[in-house]
């Protein structure tokens, strides 16, 4: 492949030489007018004349994406049949360049980076777009080192005439979901892609390897390792949430990337609280299959944790070391250890549930019983609030007539700490109408947040009965764009 260094493409002059992977080569670009620097990416491809137009129509979809964790495409444009973007310049690298390959990562490191990925996923699925690429290469860290997710669509715009032969296999291999190996793919094949992400940094490894056909044929037919195999100090819990995302078919995994980070954030919060549970204890996990029901999403059913019949059959009897009627130190400890068990178990499986509808199985024993709800929820999220961030989801899925309340624990945007977000609720409304403010009732500046289609002011602590049903997005109440951002954490309860 030619070097481009020093020819110039639209206003910018390529400089050097950033990397080069299987669709593209990057370039760090100067603009010949202004000082200011982007990433220039030319594709490995010659387009036709009658396939630019295609090209225009993809990265016109591509570039009206704008999201916090979403690298922005500046412009595009073709030059001697060959088409190029123009990009914001990510100055600290991918991930992959971060973490190696082979290199495990901490969990709490791993839950913040999928969180913001995820909302990038989510972002784009609401707007119908696959990514189709997910991969720590695609990951970029932008200059507060927030992760941008790259490469929105463009394995679908390097396939030119010259290029049908491998229309339906676009992406890379080891993260590939079977359905898009198929050429079928759909918003749940970025989960699995993101799933088998998250599976190579808890154990160092991918899932699967070989040459092409072997590693498309163990997509299609072959279950993932077990993670703790290769990692046992991995949580069950942690576990099994990834194992969903990378169900072989798109309908047994989460309803949505979101509910998929939302549930491994919940589930590693779990597996921070059992360590002093579980620490020596030989119990493991097992899944009571469930009978099949015509949701078409999957549920997990109860974790009960037991061991084997053998294993018990096996311990040898002890020796009561007290007089008949008294209660051993060791006794009431042992009770505590397994109340302990069944209260962390019952909770985990009410968020499976609550995330997933039923796994379709040939089991024929039914379980019997129901996880109970329970009757008050609640979690924390921490939400860029940069003005024109549009409406970021915050995961919580409200019935309509559930009580709602937002209350503040950290953070602040612009130069406001938790500005608007004092108590006040609507006390703070500004009835005048200003042109910028998405929500005209509630104050220029201030949080808002949105239940399907009922739109509400937010003042802290203070209660809402939710007139919908739907996902609650919140967002601040402004049009304009601000160089400066800011991030809030706010705890959500639900009644």
């Amino acid at each position: 492949m030619a070097d481009r260094v020093g020819q110039r493409l639209g206003n910018y002059r390529l400089i050097r030489l950033l990397g080069r992977g299987g669709f593209a080569e990057v370039y760090l670009g100067q603009h010949v007018r202004l000082n200011m620097q982007a990433a220039i990416k030319v594709l490995h491809t010659q387009l036709a004349d009658e396939d630019v137009e295609n090209f225009h129509r993809e990265a016109e979809t591509i570039a009206a994406l704008t999201h916090q964790h979403i690298v922005r495409l500046l412009d595009f444009d073709v030059k001697d049949g060959v088409p190029f973007l123009i990009m914001d310049y990510a100055p600290n690298g991918s991930l992959r360049q971060l973490y190696p390959k082979g290199t495990p990562l901490p969990l709490s490191t791993i839950v913040s980076y999928t969180s913001q990925i995820a909302a990038a996923l989510q972002y784009a699925h609401e707007k119908k777009i696959i990514h189709r690429d997910v991969k720590p290469e695609n990951m970029l860290l932008g200059r507060n080192h927030e992760v941008l997710l790259s490469d929105f669509g463009i394995a679908m715009m390097t396939q030119s005439s010259q290029y049908q032969a491998t229309q339906a296999t676009v992406g890379t291999i080891y993260y590939m979901a079977p359905e898009q190996i198929q050429g079928k793919p759909r918003l749940a094949s970025d989960q699995y892609a993101l799933g088998v992400v998250i599976y190579e940094w808890l154990s160092g490894d991918r899932p699967f390897h070989g040459s092409f056909p072997e590693i498309a044929a163990q997509h299609l037919t072959v279950p993932s390792p077990p993670l703790r195999e290769k990692a046992p100090t991995i949580s069950p819990n942690v576990e099994k949430v990834v194992m969903i995302a990378l169900a072989k078919d798109p309908k047994q995994r989460f309803m949505s990337v979101q509910a998929f980070a939302t549930t491994l954030e919940q589930a590693s919060l779990s597996a921070q609280q059992a360590p002093a549970i579980f620490s020596g204890q030989s119990l493991q996990p097992s899944v009571e299959e469930i009978t099949p029901t015509q949701s078409a999403w999957p549920s997990i059913a109860t974790l009960s944790f037991s061991q084997t019949r053998q294993d018990n059959m096996s311990r040898p009897p002890i020796r009561s070391q007290v007089a008949k009627g008294s209660i051993s130190r060791r006794t009431m400890v042992t009770v505590l250890v397994l109340v302990a068990i069944v209260v962390g178990a019952s909770s985990f499986t009410w968020l499976l549930r609550s995330q997933q509808s039923p796994i379709q199985n040939n089991i024929n024993t039914p379980t019997s019983g129901t996880t109970p709800s329970p009757a008050q929820s609640s979690t924390s999220k921490t939400l860029d609030v940069q003005a024109n961030s549009d409406w970021q989801n915050s995961g919580v899925s409200v019935s309509k007539g559930t009580v709602v309340k937002i209350e503040y624990v950290s953070g602040n945007w612009r130069p406001w700490p938790g500005a608007n977000f004092d108590g006040n609720g609507c006390l703070s409304c500004n009835p005048q109408s200003d042109p910028n403010n998405i929500y005209v009732p509630c104050h220029h500046g201030s949080l808002i947040g949105r239940i399907g289609t009922q739109v509400f002011c937010i003042g802290n602590g203070v209660t809402i009965t939710a007139t919908d049903t739907g996902t609650l997005d919140l967002r601040i109440n402004d049009k304009v764009i601000y160089d400066d951002s800011g991030a809030i954490t706010v705890r959500i309860t639900l009644k």
